[in-house]
């Protein structure tokens, strides 16, 4: 099936603000990027209203298109939301998972295991996501994939450049948060793997304030180092 011109117009956008393409508070325009994009102004503005709706942009009237800027509370939120939607998937991954699903989300902690020992920040990135997408999956509640996706893309887009170094900061805590949700699903415990599921996404939620409040205080520093010179 053919792409329609809002669709792709919408990809492009969203691809080039998850890339951090402009900075926060950066004003788009609609026909400038209507112009770059080689297409008229229509589709793009059903592009700009999806990236509303998704979060990543908010259209002001009088003024035009302004990426969202990216905060420490955003991110929490996100994963607090997380929390509660993933908690419902893997509570009905827990009741109908298979052995050889269970297989491979071992697997993916094995993955995650050899990236964690190579120190490699972008296999860590990889393998958080597919075990999380392969949990998703395995609930087989289309409606809950679509609301979980879309805060994946939120929390992504305010994390921005720390998301990799986030993950691979707390890969060690997440592979045992990960191997017991793995664990609550084998024994098919419907409300265990829920809390297991919370549990996760909430240690990652206080983690990320502490290293928010970490990188804040050595900006500082630095700032007053270099004001001091």
């Amino acid at each position: 099936m053919a792409v329609s011109r809002s669709e792709r117009a919408y990809e492009l956008l969203r691809g080039d603000l998850l890339d951090n393409r402009w900075v926060d508070g950066t004003v788009l325009s609609a026909y400038a990027l209507a112009e770059e994009l080689a297409m008229s102004r229509t589709p793009v503005s059903v592009a700009l209203k999806r990236l509303e709706r998704d979060g990543l942009v908010e259209i002001v009237p009088q003024v035009g298109c302004r990426v969202v800027g990216r905060t420490a509370e955003a991110v929490v939120e996100a994963l607090r939301i997380r929390a509660a939607l993933e908690g419902l998937a893997a509570e009905s991954a827990a009741e109908c998972v298979t052995e050889q699903q269970v297989r491979g989300l071992r697997a993916l902690l094995l993955d995650s295991e050899r990236a964690a020992r190579d120190s490699d920040e972008a296999g860590c990135e990889e393998a958080d996501r597919a075990f999380h997408e392969a949990l998703v999956r395995i609930a087989g509640q289309p409606q809950l994939e679509r609301l979980i996706r879309d805060v994946w893309l939120l929390n992504d887009h305010h994390l921005g450049q720390l998301r990799r170094r986030f993950v691979a900061a707390r890969v060690c805590a997440s592979l045992d948060e990960h191997r017991r949700i793995v664990e609550t699903l084998e024994a098919h415990e419907p409300a265990a793997a829920r809390l297991a599921a919370e549990g996760h996404l909430r240690a990652a939620a206080a983690d990320f304030e502490r290293l928010f409040r970490s990188e804040q205080a050595q900006a500082q520093a630095q700032d007053r180092a270099v004001a001091g010179l």
